[in-house]
Formats: C-alpha cells, structure tokens, sequence
C-alpha cells in the first residue's frame, strides 16, 4: 500500500501541488484590500435581486450570458455579499485553472512543461488580477480548457462519453462568456484536421 502512495507522489505531481497552494496563495493574499469597483457593483446588484426577477436586473445591466451570475448568487446567498466573499470563487476559479494546465500539458509534452506551464500561470499578474474581481474572468479560462482537454481526449479515444463530456464543458462555457465562440471555433478546426489526418500546423 504504501509503495503505490509513493509511487504516486511522484516529484512532478508534488510539485504541482505545490504550485497550486502557492497560485491560490496569491489569489487570496488582499483579496478584500480594494473596495468594491463598478462592474463589481453591477455583479452585486443582480445578486441582490429575487430569482423572479434576476433575469429582468441581469439582461438590464449585463452583455454576458447568466451562468457565472446565477452562480453568484447561489454564493452569496450562502456566503454573504462583502468583497472577500464576491470575490472568493473567482479565486477560486483562477486557482483551479492552474493544475488543470499542469495536467493538460503534461499529458501532451510531459511533466516538466506541465508544471512550467502551471507555474507561468500561477504568478501571472494578469491572472491574479483577474482572479480578484468578482467577474467571470476566470471561471471563463477554467470551462474552455477543460473543454479542450475534453476535446482531445475525445478525439484520442472516442466514445459517447468523452464527447458529452466535451458538449457539456463548452455549453457551461458558453453560457459564461461570448467569447467563447472563438474557442469553439478553434476546437471545430482541430476536429476537422485530426478528421483528415493532420496536425493544426497542415502536416499529413
């Protein structure tokens, strides 16, 4: 028993284990520090709303789609509604993104680039800013990698089971942000070139 828990606690893994306490570390560090700003604001108000009459508040003051809003409001009906709480699962979020990364890119090019890519995204500033509002910036990068990640394992093995995984992660996503359609379009082309028996790059 205890050989196949240290064969599983391998340097790589560790490391990016470490990697993620340090990402959440950084997203959590002032987390309540600056007050709330207006889009903020305007995240706020539409939790404040009732479930009969959060899609009329939502559609007057938001251009995005309603999950991460819905989600909020679940939150902070449970949480409270002061800017640690607000905030707390876009930290969450953005931390969740980083050893999802590691575990992607290890799949593809192996540990040492997973745990380098995780790391670049664990001390990003852009990153952790974002992972600080009260916004869907993070929860938006979470749901279209793991619908990629879904796509690829798809594409590698087949089945009903991976594509619905895969249908699933890129409805959540598109119900987060627009911007998703330009994801879905990428993962379209992918599909069509390992279809045809090429790489993204043309070659047969």
């Amino acid at each position: 028993m205890f050989r196949h828990i240290a064969a599983a606690l391998t340097w790589p893994r560790l490391l990016l284990a470490g990697i993620t306490l340090l990402a959440l570390g950084l997203r959590l560090y002032r987390l309540d520090a600056q007050s709330i700003w207006l889009d903020e604001a305007i995240c706020w108000r539409e939790t404040q709303a009732s479930w009969s009459n959060f899609l009329d508040t939502f559609f007057e003051n938001e251009c995005n789609p309603p999950l991460f809003f819905a989600l909020m409001k679940l939150w902070t009906g449970a949480a409270g509604d002061g800017p640690m709480a607000m905030r707390l699962p876009a930290a969450l979020f953005g931390t969740l993104t980083i050893p999802l990364l590691g575990a992607f890119v290890w799949r593809l090019a192996g540990p040492g680039a997973g745990c380098y890519a995780a790391l670049l995204l664990a001390v990003s500033p852009f990153h952790i800013d974002f992972s600080q509002e009260a916004r869907p910036y993070t929860l938006l990068p979470l749901l279209v990698l793991a619908a990629t990640a879904a796509l690829a394992w798809a594409l590698e093995t087949g089945g009903k089971k991976r594509w619905a995984l895969y249908a699933f992660c890129a409805l959540l996503a598109s119900y987060t942000h627009y911007f998703t359609v330009h994801f879905l379009a990428a993962h379209g082309c992918s599909s069509h070139c390992s279809a045809s028996g090429k790489d993204v790059g043309g070659r047969s």
